[in-house]
């Protein structure tokens, strides 16, 4: 097909501004749209985080939006980086998004007040800029509720008159967050026709997510084991998916194979080489057992994220105890951050069990690095996990996932009990069958050919980004092929 011009609009992504996979996805997927002879880019906000305010920059635009009835002012401005393998543009709105958290402010934990007016600017003055652009994308690729009402935006509001022809993909990471404001918050929209509200409406609420699902031209989320869960369950918006499933396609995450590889990873000092996978897994283990004060000689269990319900966080205390309890012998490594009630009952386990786990509070890329590659065994009890980036870079490390068979876990990981198992998998999240994993592992580690079979098995896994992004490009080429038709 010919070179399109593809414009990501995200408020994340990796190394700008990360808080999960959504970061990862857009900080992959328009380099590798790029190598394919495209011209993809990403749009977000300009954070006060440590990466960006490192960075040179160069003002492209500069204009005024009216939020509250205040206007300000703001600016685009385009990253000087070559080595990103994308053009990464940022939306300066002072007062708005200078400050060094994404959504959740450091000092208290809790989420921004002022979330809608964040979300509501960046789109706007994101359109201000594309609307006057000399070369119109043919695609704008939306990533979840913060980028929801752009559809909209481009399609109904008289603002945006001159974008409503350009074809709008609504990427869903994650369905449990929808940007949801009140109808007395309406007038943060720009102006459109009164019939046209019920677009916005959800349940008597503006509904961001809904709102992109009902007016984007096609919508993915990024698993299809995930999108058949938002039929069922997709925090009140089941009907809705239901009734828009035609235009709806479940397309798998990728990874950066190049960022994420063990032979060449700038945060590991020993790295994988002809001495073989399980010999790299052994220096690495070593190394950090050795650090921490741990049992280099057991199977270490790792669980990397965010203290979220989720994710499975509130379940980890009790899992690791119930596993220290039934006398599995093994060690235990939790990074992450969020809910502090998940943190607390980390830290009284951690008292009683000094010597056999280790728990760092936090996001340190360099660490989490150091841990896929040490750990022989990843944790994932996610309640919900509609992709899920993490076990397939625990494949690339070989790393064994244990997971909760849920989205795009199920997709990715399979029994090693069954023909072609890839790791250790459970169906629900009785304590019982959460602890028969733990065991199941403990099992494997002791047969150390099967352990290393597994690992070499799955380091040959293809879930980079060239397979996923073809898969992008064959839904933009229908959609804009269904434009050309419609408009013949």
């Amino acid at each position: 097909m010919n070179p399109l011009r593809i414009f990501h609009l995200s408020t994340e992504c990796y190394p700008a501004a990360k808080a999960g996979g959504l970061g990862d996805v857009v900080g992959a997927l328009p380099k590798y749209q790029n190598r394919a002879g495209h011209f993809a880019a990403v749009l977000m906000p300009k954070y006060s985080t440590e990466w960006i305010l490192q960075q040179s920059t160069e003002m492209v635009f500069t204009a005024s939006l009216v939020l509250n009835g205040k206007v300000r002012s703001f600016s685009i401005v385009r990253v000087v980086q070559e080595s990103l393998g994308f053009e990464l543009f940022l939306v300066d709105l002072p007062g708005l998004f200078d400050r060094n958290g994404i959504y959740i402010d450091p000092k208290t934990g809790k989420g921004f007040t002022d979330e809608a007016e964040r979300n509501i600017g960046f789109q706007i003055a994101a359109l201000e800029w594309l609307k006057v652009l000399d070369f119109k994308p043919d695609v704008i690729h939306c990533h979840d509720h913060h980028t929801g009402l752009i559809p909209f935006l481009v399609t109904e509001t008289f603002r945006f008159q001159e974008l409503r022809s350009i074809p709008t993909v609504l990427t869903i990471h994650n369905a449990g967050y929808q940007g949801i404001i009140g109808w007395e918050r309406a007038g943060l929209i720009p102006a459109f026709q009164p019939e046209r509200a019920g677009l916005l409406d959800w349940d008597g609420h503006i509904n961001s997510l809904g709102c992109g699902l009902k007016s984007a031209w096609r919508v993915t989320t990024v698993s299809p084991g995930y999108m058949r869960e938002l039929g069922r369950s997709a925090g009140g918006l089941e009907r809705l998916f239901r009734f828009e499933i035609n235009k709806c396609s479940g397309i798998l995450n990728g990874i950066d194979t190049e960022l994420w590889d063990p032979a060449h990873d700038a945060f590991l000092e020993h790295h994988l080489d002809e001495r073989g996978l399980d010999a790299f897994k052994a220096r690495n283990k070593e190394q950090l057992c050795t650090l921490l004060r741990l049992d280099s000689s057991k199977p270490l269990f790792a669980f990397i994220g965010r203290f979220a319900m989720e994710k499975g966080a509130d379940l980890l205390a009790d899992w690791i105890s119930n596993g220290f309890w039934e006398g599995v012998q093994a060690n235990y490594i939790v990074l992450g951050s969020g809910d502090h009630r998940v943190r607390d009952s980390l830290m009284a386990l951690l008292d009683r069990h000094k010597g056999q786990m280790h728990l760092e509070i936090g996001y340190d890329e360099a660490f989490a690095r150091r841990l896929y590659a040490a750990a022989d065994f990843l944790l994932m009890p996610s309640r919900s996990e509609p992709c899920g980036l993490n076990q397939l870079y625990a494949y690339r490390y070989g790393t064994i996932p244990i997971v909760h068979a849920v989205g795009g876990l199920r997709d990715t990981v399979s029994d090693y009990g069954a023909q072609g198992g890839t790791g250790i998998s459970f169906e629900s999240l009785e304590a019982w069958e959460m602890l028969a994993a733990l065991k199941k592992a403990e099992a494997m580690f002791s047969k150390t050919s099967l352990l290393s079979a597994l690992r070499a098995k799955n380091r040959t896994l293809d879930y980079s980004w060239e397979r996923s992004s073809l898969e992008y490009e064959a839904l933009y080429a229908e959609i804009i092929e269904q434009d050309i038709h419609s408009h013949a």
